[in-house]
């Protein structure tokens, strides 16, 4: 699902504190909630290069946030600078 090894999910559910259930084998059960907010943490560390300290941080101001609304505002603000920088190359010309 997130293309990165388990040991990552299991890096990150111990670091950020994830709560999830396990059966008497080990297995690890995630529910939509824990697997939502692995989306967003590997948005943080994998796509937007946060460090572990940095991504936590990030997610203690994003608190209810969504991966998808997340992708959302950057790409707004990506196209946002694009659009100020033709604007400044337009006034060059």
């Amino acid at each position: 699902m997130f293309d990165v090894r388990t040991s990552h999910i299991r890096f990150w559910t111990v670091q950020f504190g994830l709560k999830m259930r396990t059966t008497r084998k080990g297995d690890r059960l995630y529910t939509p909630e824990n697997i939502e907010q692995l989306r967003l943490i590997h948005h943080l560390v994998k796509e937007q290069g946060f460090t572990i300290a940095g991504a936590k941080t990030k997610l203690k101001e994003l608190k209810g946030t969504k991966v998808e609304d997340l992708k959302k505002n950057s790409l707004v603000d990506v196209v946002r600078s694009l659009k100020d920088k033709l604007i400044a190359l337009r006034k060059l010309i």
